[in-house]
């Protein structure tokens, strides 16, 4: 064999090798890679638009319509014994250059920091653990406790209690402790200011096969107040706008009743009068029971009003000066004598109510 010849049969054998070995390294499974938090919270420090937000990475409130009935008596979370997620649980992971290790041992564990809150914008989309996250559930994120696990938060500015469950990772703020689901938010008061400060304690539910769940730290604790009283993001009880008596003209009735503008601003006198709109008709075809900034006040009516057996009870939310104006109507209806039927039911109740064209 010349040299020639060598020299090919050696080039031929090096490619040979080199095809072997890059078969071998396609044909190694690929290491799986842990699974660490994508959600980051942007939560708000200040009540975001119950409109829509002014910008795409802001969170915002639930409307009216899409608050469930009841929302203020949800129920804390039951501490029960659950293994740990299979996603949500590395040993460690890193989010904006910060480490965060996920804890083993809990007992024990207290923390104090701020709150925060997060709503519509994650609603339906999926937690850490992977888990859709329900704004209407009483849940959390926390950075470092185990998936799932359950907490007492307690408010440190007005004393509420509530337990939650921790499915979620966040918030990778570093003057935050945990993100409150929206109803746990609104129950222990913080969806007017957007945070607080709280204590949160954890609470270790019994083991696998225990015929009840843990409820030896939710006894020792102080029962939470009644949600339904003093509530910063619940006042008491609605407040509807002052009906005008009938007039014998279809024009608009103007409302300029001071006490109708705290009324409709839940508490606040600093609502201009212009930013309520006349919707009075004395020949139109709906109810207007009630108008409100907070959509929680709507729902509230809407469901006492349901609670009557008075059917056709629709939610209509407004722009209004740069907010969202929740109005609860009644209708439509055939007839002014239907209508005005139902009128005088409500008013046999305290229930003031107008005729609106829509």
């Amino acid at each position: 064999m010349n040299h020639a010849n060598t020299v090919c049969a050696r080039n031929l054998l090096l490619s040979l090798a080199m095809a072997v070995a890059l078969t071998a390294c396609e044909e190694l499974p690929a290491r799986p890679k842990a699974r660490t938090p994508t959600r980051v919270v942007r939560s708000p420090t200040s009540p975001p638009s119950a409109i829509s937000p002014s910008r795409p990475d802001q969170d915002g409130l639930p409307s009216a319509a899409e608050i469930p009935p009841d929302i203020a008596a949800m129920p804390d979370a039951v501490p029960r014994y659950e293994p740990r997620s299979t996603f949500g649980n590395p040993d460690s992971y890193e989010v904006y250059g910060e480490r965060y290790i996920v804890l083993n041992d809990f007992a024990n564990f207290k923390e104090r920091g701020i709150a925060s809150w997060y709503g519509k914008k994650f609603h339906g989309k999926n937690t850490s653990s992977g888990e859709p996250y329900d704004m209407f559930l009483m849940t959390a994120a926390h950075k470092t406790l185990p998936i799932p696990c359950y907490v007492r938060v307690t408010n440190l500015s007005n004393q509420r209690s509530a337990i939650v469950r921790v499915n979620d990772r966040g918030p990778f703020h570093s003057d935050r402790i945990i993100d409150l689901s929206y109803v746990a938010a609104l129950k222990l008061g913080v969806i007017g200011e957007g945070s607080a400060p709280v204590e949160i304690e954890a609470l270790t539910p019994p083991g696998p096969g225990s015929p009840s769940p843990m409820l030896t730290a939710q006894a020792a604790a102080p029962a939470p107040a009644p949600v339904t009283q003093s509530m910063t993001a619940l006042p008491p009880k609605p407040a509807t706008i002052t009906m005008p008596p009938p007039a014998p003209t279809t024009a608009a009735v103007p409302i300029t009743n001071p006490a109708t503008v705290a009324a409709i601003a839940s508490g606040s006198t600093s609502v201009p009068a212009a930013m309520i709109p006349n919707y009075f008709s004395a020949d139109a075809h709906w109810l207007q029971a009630g108008a409100f900034l907070d959509a929680v006040n709507a729902t509230t009516l809407r469901d006492q009003l349901n609670g009557m057996g008075i059917g056709n009870v629709q939610l209509k939310v407004q722009p209004r000066g740069g907010v969202a104006l929740h109005r609860v109507l009644i209708g439509p209806f055939v007839d002014a004598q239907s209508r005005d039927a139902v009128r005088s039911r409500l008013a046999s109740v305290q229930l003031p109510s107008m005729p609106v064209s829509d």
